[in-house]
């Protein structure tokens, strides 16, 4: 049942579609694909308390911050360019990264872009034409729209009527590679809402490293005010081994409505790593599915919040055939008024026989007023399986922070170590020595927000 508020608020979108869409200039089946997902979210409209998926997310924080519905004029390419410009200045990137694409409110930059035609191991194609010379593909590219239905999720649907820029990325068979990927979403504030798509297909027997990093540019003038409603899909083919870091470090005026789906084959290896670590209110989906035997899938996860943020975690993952692996490890760290949620589902089909799967959910408590609420779940419909799942909540441990101060350290001097090594399971499990640097930094920032330091001690570095 919807609200009279939510109602509304949709109803302003659905009517605005037709002269968002007239300015496009899709080819006819990404046209078909806009029209139907709006008649799919008109359906819809926005989530409500009754939903069980969303009772736990501040959903008044999001029908007061949701932006109002886009018009149908094209951004200013120079606009764009400035203001990713700005945030590359504010947040310089690490050394050793591969090719580079980089997009703000959804559209395609090519000037900070750094993928050739000639890259030998992964194409990039980008969707779009407000910064983009390429433009749209007349053909719609195989597996567009089979992993995330709009159907289901009203902001799934949002996306796939109102999407903008990102692209797809392909990595050929047997390509084996060192150097991340880089997808760099900005959003600069100055459009209501940025809906990116990304289509991924990692070919047969490949190896690389895929980083999506989520940025925005805030300069105390309310840029980074916005919705971002991002979805992904990623195929992982036979043999095929794939690392993928979500960075999510958007600013406190920032919305971050995410849903990235996944379908592995046989023998594959899916890998992922999201780091919370910023926005208002951040609501990541997360569906992966085991489609074959011998594929394996290690779903990690750290959160960190402070003031009044919402961080929520929602997992699936579908043991759709024997003889699959998967690991889940989330661990979040929430300070002063800050809000999270870990629902994790672990689903095994009749015939998934000889399963092996856990699932963890911890949770460290740095205020009285933080809450977390954590619900591990597992639906068995087998009976030759090995699987397990837990969740903590709590504060520091006291005897452990006592014995430290026994040790000489001062009280906050103990709170920083036992909070650090709280997080670090999560860091060091990222693939390289560069990003486990470079997330780790992220980190410690984020970790300072919440306990109110300053200063790093560790690198002697000032927030």
């Amino acid at each position: 049942m919807k609200t009279e508020g939510h109602r509304s608020l949709a109803e302003t979108w659905v009517d605005a579609f037709p002269a968002f869409a007239s300015a496009l200039g899709d080819p006819p089946w990404r046209r078909t694909l806009r029209e139907e997902a709006l008649a799919c979210f008109a359906e819809l409209g926005l989530p409500h308390p009754k939903l069980e998926a969303w009772r736990s997310t501040r959903l008044g924080a999001l029908e007061r911050m949701m932006p109002p519905a886009p018009g149908g004029h094209e951004p200013d390419p120079e606009s764009l360019l400035a203001s990713g410009r700005r945030v590359l200045a504010q947040s310089p990137l690490p050394e050793g990264f591969g090719p580079r694409a980089l997009f703000v409110d959804g559209h395609f930059c090519p000037a900070l872009s750094t993928f050739s035609a000639d890259e030998s191991g992964v194409r990039f194609q980008a969707f779009g034409r407000a910064t983009d010379s390429g433009g749209e593909e007349s053909v719609r590219p195989p597996g567009f729209g089979e992993l995330a239905s709009p159907k289901q999720e009203a902001f799934t649907a949002l996306n796939a009527a109102f999407a903008q820029g990102g692209g797809v990325l392909d990595i050929r068979p047997d390509y084996r590679t060192t150097e991340p990927i880089h997808l760099i979403f900005i959003c600069s504030g100055s459009a209501p809402m940025a809906c990116p798509r990304l289509l991924v297909r990692a070919g047969k027997g490949s190896r690389a490293t895929l980083v999506i990093d989520f940025l925005s540019e805030n300069n105390g003038e309310g840029r980074g005010r916005g919705l971002v409603n991002e979805v992904s899909e990623i195929f992982v083919e036979e043999n095929a081994n794939l690392d993928c870091i979500v960075l999510e470090r958007e600013g406190t005026e920032t919305l971050h409505i995410g849903n990235l789906q996944v379908l592995q084959k046989r023998d594959s290896c899916f890998r992922i790593h999201t780091l919370s670590l910023g926005g208002a209110l951040v609501r990541n989906s997360l569906g992966v599915t085991l489609a074959d035997t011998g594929a394996e899938v290690d779903l990690r996860g750290l959160y960190v919040g402070s003031g009044s943020q919402h961080v929520d975690n929602h997992t699936r993952v579908d043991h759709a055939m024997p003889h699959t692996t998967s690991r889940q490890v989330y661990k979040g760290i929430l300070g002063e008024r800050a809000r999270g949620v870990f629902r994790g589902l672990v689903h095994v089909r009749p015939d998934a026989q000889k399963i092996d799967s856990s699932q963890s959910n911890m949770n460290l408590l740095l205020s009285d007023q933080a809450r977390v609420d954590a619900r591990p779940q597992l639906e068995i419909h087998a009976d030759d399986v090995k699987c397990s799942h837990g969740s903590t909540t709590g504060k520091l441990d006291e005897e452990a922070l006592f014995y430290l101060r026994s040790r000489g350290l001062s009280e906050a001097e103990g709170r920083r170590l036992l909070t650090r090594g709280f997080v670090a399971e999560i860091c060091e499990a990222l693939p390289g020595e560069t990003l486990t640097r470079f997330a780790h930094d992220l980190v410690m920032d984020a970790l300072s927000d919440c306990t109110g330091d300053e200063t790093d001690s560790e690198t002697g570095g000032h927030r």
